[in-house]
């Protein structure tokens, strides 16, 4: 075998050995690379093992100590908190997209928008970044004859004509409004007292 042959058998031989010293427990040490040490039976004993860091926990060194706590940060309403690398201190505020939210300041993740029953005379209202969907009162010209997560309906009629029906009464139109509302370019809800 030449020398050469034998030189770049010996720093391959080498760079094996070196590459998975740092996952692997060799001999008598133990390191691990940006994952936590599981200490063994005893302090003297060599039975410990590298293990990966649990949610909320990091390593950034490669040797034989355990994880570290995450500093966790605290997100904004319209927040949610993602946890970072398990090889940094890190943690992240994204804004809730979609149909999630956040309500509250904290260290908590975008929960999903519900979706309520709504009694009938409501709909569906839709949630934001920073609210969950709920139920409200079917406004002026809508209306709602069903108990369900949809939305309450515009009203189909004719140019001239409203909805004469309460919110919570199958579509009725009419030249006039039902009683407690007042006509003005469609019918209101009257202001008690006036």
């Amino acid at each position: 075998m030449s020398h050469y042959v034998r030189l770049i058998t010996r720093f391959n031989d080498h760079y094996h050995r070196e590459k998975y010293r740092h996952t692997l427990r060799l001999s008598t040490d133990t390191h691990c690379l940006h994952v936590g040490y599981t200490g063994g039976s005893s302090a003297t004993a060599n039975d410990g093992a590298c293990t990966p860091c649990v949610a909320g926990t990091y390593s950034d060194v490669t040797d034989d100590t355990a994880c570290k706590p995450k500093t966790i940060k605290t997100c904004g309403v319209g927040e949610g908190y993602t946890e970072g690398a398990t090889n940094a201190d890190s943690s992240l505020c994204n804004a809730c997209t979609g149909a999630k939210f956040s309500d509250a300041d904290g260290a908590n993740p975008c929960a999903n928008h519900g979706t309520p029953n709504c009694p009938i005379g409501q709909g569906l209202a839709a949630g934001t970044a920073s609210t969950d969907t709920a139920c409200a009162a079917c406004g002026s010209g809508k209306y709602s004859t069903d108990t369900d997560s949809s939305a309450c309906t515009d009203n189909t009629c004719l140019v001239g004509h409203f909805l004469s029906s309460a919110a919570n009464e199958p579509q009725a139109c009419s030249a006039e409004c039902v009683a407690g509302k007042y006509k003005s370019g469609g019918c209101h809800d009257c202001v008690p007292g006036k």
